[in-house]
């Protein structure tokens, strides 16, 4: 019986938020798609920028019989062209992260700390303060057709929901020395006046809203 949520064929667009594992995912599914005849538009592996909006807007005009994946950082993705994507019959799909675990995971990969300058409580209270287009959870997240948190079980869903394929698991790639929000907690690198900071946040909200959504928890018992 054919898979009536099964999205072969259809184009795609990847709206990647940085430090969710979304390298792992882009390589994972561009493998994957390109053994189906997908055409595969990443301007990482050449141009080693993201695509502006201006030219996520002209994939839309694009008159091919191949299928297309756009993958971008979330940055230049706003509320107008996700609609565009939508009018225009795209699949779209995130992933989101602990935002204590992933400003973990940023301040590891971006700060490169040691012992002595390691300052790890100072940059989360105020990154959760800063509101960064390019990081956070968008607002029109509910726009999204697939959106919820990275990890193995979440995954395995996607690929065999909207493609029938079994997730094979890889190597992770961009790997940190990050040991993880709960752990810098236990060992007091994180303050309670940054956690109640970061866990008052929009962001957090916005994160349990995701993490919460009830049409996950019967699928998967469905497939």
């Amino acid at each position: 019986m054919k898979n009536k949520n099964n999205i072969m064929g259809k184009n795609i667009a990847f709206i990647h938020i940085p430090r969710t594992a979304g390298t792992y995912f882009t390589s994972y599914i561009t493998n994957f798609l390109i053994k189906n005849e997908y055409k595969i538009i990443n301007s990482w592996k050449n141009l080693k920028r993201d695509w502006t909006k201006k030219e996520l807007l002209s994939f839309l005009k694009i008159k091919d019989n191949q299928p297309i994946f756009v993958h971008n950082h979330l940055g230049n993705w706003d509320k107008e062209t996700i609609k565009k994507y939508k009018e225009n019959g795209w699949f779209l799909v995130s992933f989101i992260r602990h935002p204590g675990d992933r400003l973990c995971s940023e301040y590891f990969y971006f700060e490169h700390p040691d012992e002595w300058n390691f300052n790890l409580d100072k940059y989360i209270k105020n990154m959760s303060q800063i509101e960064r287009k390019g990081s956070k959870i968008p607002e029109y997240w509910k726009e999204f057709d697939y959106v919820t948190e990275f990890n193995k079980k979440n995954i395995t869903f996607f690929f065999k929901k909207y493609f029938n394929h079994e997730y094979i698991p890889m190597n992770h790639l961009n790997i940190s020395q990050n040991k993880g929000y709960n752990y810098y907690l236990s060992k007091n690198k994180i303050s309670k006046d940054t956690r109640k900071i970061l866990e008052s946040s929009d962001e957090f909200k916005k994160y349990i809203e995701i993490k919460n959504k009830e049409f996950l928890k019967d699928e998967y018992f469905k497939l």
